[in-house]
């Protein structure tokens, strides 16, 4: 199976204030895919139901994000950066390798603990170089607007009821 990625989806639409007036705007949403057609399938899904009428998708591009980790209240989304130290026996040397992770926090310092809290189990050694405020609207994974693994079969609902 291959594996999903982060598409980051930028659009520009008339976005509906808390009054109830639009105005122009420009945000950002990250969107779980396998493919570029599916990222824009979903931001078009997304952007129909968010409501806004006509909107203009300004780019997709793929981001190295591998992880997203969000709380029930999302308040910003921060990327933090995770360096793993490795021991490599064949070489006898220390490995670094890096990836980034996406996750909601209050501030900075909320986002750096949080990702602590998500690396203590880990067993392995590892820095946090930095962290990051993004401009993210919104998150939303693969399953929010139905993108299933390659080879799914869903199983027909009819025939589960008949067996019971």
């Amino acid at each position: 199976m291959t594996n999903k990625f982060w598409f980051n989806c930028r659009v520009k639409w008339k976005k509906p204030d808390v009054d109830g007036v639009e105005s122009n705007t420009t945000e950002q949403y990250l969107l779980e895919a396998y493919t570029y057609t599916e990222a824009e399938t979903g931001i078009n899904q997304v952007m129909n139901e968010l409501g806004g009428g006509a909107f203009q998708l300004l780019a997709i591009t793929k981001t190295n994000i591998i992880e997203v980790h969000e709380s029930d209240e999302v308040l910003m989304w921060f990327k933090v950066k995770l360096s793993m130290v490795a021991f490599d026996d064949e070489s006898g040397k220390e490995k670094q390798s890096s990836f980034n992770m996406l996750l909601d926090a209050e501030n900075v310092r909320d986002a750096y603990d949080r990702a602590k809290g998500i690396m203590k189990d880990s067993g392995t050694g590892y820095v946090i170089p930095s962290v990051t405020y993004t401009k993210f609207a919104d998150v939303f994974r693969a399953s929010d607007f139905g993108i299933a693994p390659e080879g799914f079969v869903p199983v027909d609902k009819t025939e589960t009821k008949e067996e019971a």
